[in-house]
């Protein structure tokens, strides 16, 4: 998920919206999505190509929406303790 823009749960003044990115907003238009959640409920009736992907793998910000170690962190099986 790209998260809600509009909580404060995870996100920080300052914090990007990522479905603000150019990128993205051009690959939701090609397959008709949109930011509203009643429409984002019909998910799995389109295929992202493998150029969509390398475009948003390429959207790297250095910075994750959701860092689970805040809460997670001293698990003795949480995998996620490396740098981005």
């Amino acid at each position: 998920s790209l998260s809600n823009p509009g909580s404060s749960f995870f996100r920080k003044d300052g914090d990007p919206n990522l479905l603000t990115e150019p990128v993205i907003k051009k690959i939701a238009s090609a397959h008709n999505k949109v930011t509203r959640i009643k429409e984002n409920a019909a998910l799995f009736d389109f295929k992202l190509t493998d150029e969509e992907m390398k475009e948003i793998d390429g959207l790297d910000r250095g910075w994750r929406i959701v860092n689970l170690t805040a809460r997670d962190g001293d698990h003795p099986h949480f995998p996620f303790l490396e740098e981005f």
